[in-house]
């Protein structure tokens, strides 16, 4: 009788697991606002480091045994800002934010769009609607640049006595506007001048 030879292979799986942070990295972040991070562990804690921004307002109280728990907020720059978590074996985790709500540094997620030329009447006072799409936030020094978010803030530098609904310009002052809105000229001032838009 024939016999047939098994061959067994014995494989070693090993998962190698990054940690994880809650809430998460791809989450959307405010600057200046207080967040409470959790981190699960199984090694001894050492310490954390806040790098490119971010500052830590409440560091672990110890003693730490399978969470790190610690508050911190994000300063308000559109660039990636990590935290490292030190261990006492000389490794580390680190965790890259790139969605904070900044427009610190200028990029073109953020532009807005061109608006044309506003042509308004001498000696009348005119109407005109300016709607344009939403800009979104985006992360500087990243490539490609991470467009994240909607910007809906925006504000607006109009020539002297022209008018946002009902708040009249001096000239010098930003108003506070959305992606559309009605601006109205004056009967004599502007000629010459910009509309200018910018987010906020």
């Amino acid at each position: 009788m024939k016999k047939i030879l098994y061959t067994i292979f014995f494989l070693n799986i090993f998962c190698i697991t990054n940690a994880q942070i809650y809430p998460s990295i791809n989450d959307e972040y405010c600057p200046d606002i207080e967040y409470t991070f959790s981190v699960p562990i199984n090694k001894p804690y050492q310490i954390i480091y806040a790098v490119n921004g971010p500052y830590i307002t409440q560091l672990p109280i110890p003693p730490v045994s399978n969470t790190v728990t610690f508050k911190a907020k994000f300063a308000d720059l559109n660039q990636k800002q990590t935290f490292e978590i030190h261990y006492t074996d000389g490794s580390q985790s680190n965790f890259d934010f790139y969605k904070v709500k900044s427009l610190f540094y200028a990029n073109p997620c953020s532009a807005v769009p061109y608006v044309p030329n506003i042509i308004a009447p001498r000696c009348e006072i005119s109407n005109f609607n300016i709607s344009f799409t939403k800009g979104e936030y985006g992360t500087a020094f990243t490539s490609p640049i991470l467009c994240f978010g909607s910007i809906s803030d925006y504000e607006y530098l109009i020539p002297a006595n022209w008018k946002i609904g009902t708040t009249v310009s001096n000239g010098t002052t930003w108003i506070q506007g959305s992606n559309n809105v009605i601006i109205s000229s004056d009967l004599s001032t502007g000629d010459g001048m910009f509309v200018t838009i910018r987010a906020c």
